[in-house]
Formats: structure tokens, C-alpha cells, sequence
């Protein structure tokens, strides 16, 4: 066997090797895989591959699918694959959609199109893996209800719980008014008494019931700023969404110039990068970041000149924010609990009742986005956070 045989016989081998692992992959895949065609008209083409969970998954038999175009088992009103999507994989481009396909007995599927452009011998196909997300989405669907169950058990307890909390403050006060009528009236009674009595009653009156009132006040009192903290946050969950193109350039130099006596004060060095323009919901958009850039301000760190910065970028499916600074950082037992209702981190010198990251988590949340914290025990912090792009044109809801 020449040189020239034992290459072409090795070359073969890793050919029929390379078939068979694709063939393995493509026919055991549990998700859908679609080879289709493009076509010269602005039609999705012709099936020319599919795999066995394809069939399977759609009722159809191999033969029907491969008589069919990809627009065919699409859902008539879904927007997935629209001309911007399809220009992308005519280009040799990996695109990710959500999508919705009909079966043959009628059933809508969502599903996710992972899908690639190649060209071979002069023509353009699609690889496309697309798996089912109906499970996924009923998951979603039951969390979400779930949530929307939660908020309103939130709002209910906590209006309930305010009437009691409303009397007690009440009557304390009106205990501290009775006690100061009862200590003027018994003043010439009380000096009458032996002095060991009256050294007992003068304290009970001047120092041990007045202490305990006040007490029952304060405490009172701070619960009925968390009770108001939990109302604020279950409305933020209910609040109507105004959905609308943001220059977040202008809105990121409101926040920061409504800040400018504090970033003054600490001599911070704010720096805003250009922003791309978001479609959300204004007042939540000023919320999340006038949140994010108090506490970063507030805990910057006194030993060495503060640096904020805030810069942003636009994804295929969202849009991403990103806050950095050189403060304090956070320690990792902090980290895990974050953005719970109620958490504080560090030392706590700046009043406040721990709320403001579960107010901006349950914004970003509602944008369809996610929210993250990358820190360094004093080193610094980044948030990050993204308002996902489907929220356009949504206006209650999410």
C-alpha cells in the first residue's frame, strides 16, 4: 500500500467516523434537529433533515416532514424568525429564538431555535436544534402565580397587622400623657411618704415607666416601618409598567446630579459611560440605579479616594448594566443573602431598613432581567443587571 492509499484509506476512516458520531448525536438527540434549505423567495425552505425526535415531537411521519417547509409547522402569528433574524443566519450567524411550532393534531409548542447558517456546494442551509420548552414555561407560569399568591398573602398580613400596631403607638402615648397628669397630681402626696418609698416611687414614675413606654413605643414604631417597607415592596409587584424607549444616558446624569451633594462630600470620581438606550419603565429605571449608586456612595471605603463607575451594552436578547466601585466590598456570608428583604451588610452606619436591593431585585425581575454581585472584601464591588429586551411593549405583568 502506497503513502498516497494509507492517506486516502485514513482520511475515509475519519470520515465514516465523523458520519457515524453525527449520525449517533443526530438521531438520539431528545431535542428536535432540522436541516432546511433557503430559499430564493423570502419563504422559510424545504425540510431537507430531521431527526427522530422531530417526527416523534410533532406527529408527523418523516416522509410529511420532509415535504414540508419550516414556515409550515411554524405557528402563523409567531414573530420569531422575522427578516433581522433571518438576514443574521444568511450571513453564516448563531441565532437563539423562542418560537412556537404546531404538531399535525393541532397543538402550539414553544420552543427554543438554536440555529446556524453554512453554505455547501453553492447553497445556503440551516442547522437548527430546537428543544421544547412547554415544561419550562409551565414551571415559569406556576412560579410566577405562585409569587403573584405571595404578594398578595404580603399585603394582606401586613395591612392587618398595622390596626394593632396603630393602637399600641396610640395608647403608649396616651400612657405617657397620663402618667405626666398623674406625676403633677400626686407630687405633694409623694412628699409626704417615708423616703424610702418615695426614692421607690419617684423612680418607678421618672425613670422605670417612661423607659418601658418608651420602649413599647420605639419598638412599635420599627415595626411599623416594616410592615410599610413589605407594603412598598408587594406594590412594587402590582405597580402598572409604563414601557417606553429610555435615553439612559440623561436619565444615569438625573440620577447621579440629584446625588451631587454626597458625591461631592466624599470627593467621588463618578464616571458614566455611554449608555445604550433601553426600553422600561422609566421610574423603575431611576429606582434601580439611584438604589445601586446610594449604597455605593454610602459604602465607599474612608481610607482611599472613591471610584464609582457605570457603563452598559446591548445583548442579543438584553440589555446590560454594570456598577463598579472601590469601596468596602462585601463579605461572601453577606453575598448569599443580598438581596433578601430586611439584609444589611457591614458595618452598618447609614440608617436605613435593609430593603433597597429586594426593591431593585423585584424591579429588575419584572423587566424580565436578573441581578448579580461580583465583590471583594475591601477591594470593591460590581453589579451587575440586565432588562431583557422581550419587555418591550409589555406594560403590566411581568
Amino acid at each position: 500500500m502506497t503513502h498516497l492509499d494509507e492517506k486516502v484509506t485514513e482520511t475515509t476512516t475519519s470520515l465514516a467516523l465523523a458520519e457515524a458520531s453525527y449520525q449517533t448525536l443526530f438521531n438520539n438527540s431528545d431535542d428536535m434537529i432540522i436541516v432546511w434549505e433557503w430559499p430564493d423567495g423570502e419563504s422559510l425552505g424545504q425540510l431537507i433533515q430531521v431527526n427522530e425526535s422531530a417526527f416523534r415531537k410533532l406527529g408527523y411521519t418523516r416522509d410529511e416532514l420532509l415535504q414540508s417547509r419550516l414556515q409550515d409547522i411554524q405557528w402563523p402569528l409567531s414573530p420569531a424568525l422575522n427578516p433581522a433574524m433571518l438576514a443574521k443566519l444568511r450571513h453564516d450567524e448563531h441565532i437563539v429564538v423562542e418560537d412556537t411550532f404546531v404538531a399535525k393534531d393541532g397543538r402550539r409548542i414553544p420552543v427554543e431555535i438554536s440555529a446556524h447558517g453554512f453554505t455547501f456546494h453553492a447553497k445556503t442551509y440551516m442547522f437548527s436544534v430546537i428543544r421544547d420548552t412547554t415544561e419550562r414555561m409551565q414551571a415559569e407560569a406556576a412560579l410566577k402565580e405562585r409569587n403573584e399568591e405571595l404578594k398578595r398573602y404580603l399585603y394582606i398580613i401586613s395591612h392587618d397587622l398595622r390596626s394593632p400596631l396603630i393602637n399600641i403607638i396610640g395608647f403608649s402615648r396616651e400612657l405617657k400623657n397620663t402618667l405626666s397628669t398623674t406625676i403633677t397630681e400626686t407630687n405633694d402626696a409623694i412628699a409626704s411618704l417615708p423616703e424610702e418609698k418615695k426614692k421607690i416611687l419617684l423612680s418607678m414614675l421618672h425613670q422605670e415607666i417612661p423607659e418601658s413606654l418608651g420602649f413599647i413605643e420605639a419598638s412599635a414604631m420599627r415595626m411599623d416601618k416594616l410592615i410599610t417597607s413589605l407594603l412598598t415592596l408587594s406594590r412594587m409587584g402590582k405597580r402598572q409598567l409604563e414601557i417606553m424607549p429610555i435615553n439612559m444616558n440623561t436619565l444615569a446624569s438625573q440620577v447621579v446630579s440629584a446625588m451631587s451633594h454626597q458625591i461631592q462630600e466624599k470627593h467621588v470620581q463618578m464616571t458614566v459611560e455611554p449608555l445604550p438606550e433601553v426600553d422600561a419603565d422609566p421610574l423603575s429605571m431611576e429606582q434601580i440605579f439611584g438604589n445601586i449608586l446610594t449604597n455605593a456612595v454610602n459604602y465607599l471605603a474612608p481610607d482611599r479616594p472613591g471610584q464609582i463607575k457605570v457603563s452598559g451594552h446591548t445583548l442579543e436578547n438584553e440589555v446590560l448594566f454594570r456598577i463598579e466601585d472601590n469601596g468596602r466590598g462585601i463579605a461572601d456570608d453577606d453575598s448569599k443573602k443580598l438581596f433578601e428583604p430586611f439584609h444589611r451588610f457591614g458595618k452598618c452606619t447609614v440608617p436605613g431598613e435593609g430593603m433597597g436591593l429586594a426593591y431593585v431585585k423585584t424591579l429588575i425581575e419584572r423587566h424580565g432581567g436578573r441581578i448579580w454581585c461580583e465583590s471583594v472584601l475591601n477591594e470593591g464591588t460590581i453589579f451587575g443587571f440586565t432588562i431583557s429586551k422581550k419587555i418591550a411593549g409589555k406594560a403590566s405583568g411581568v
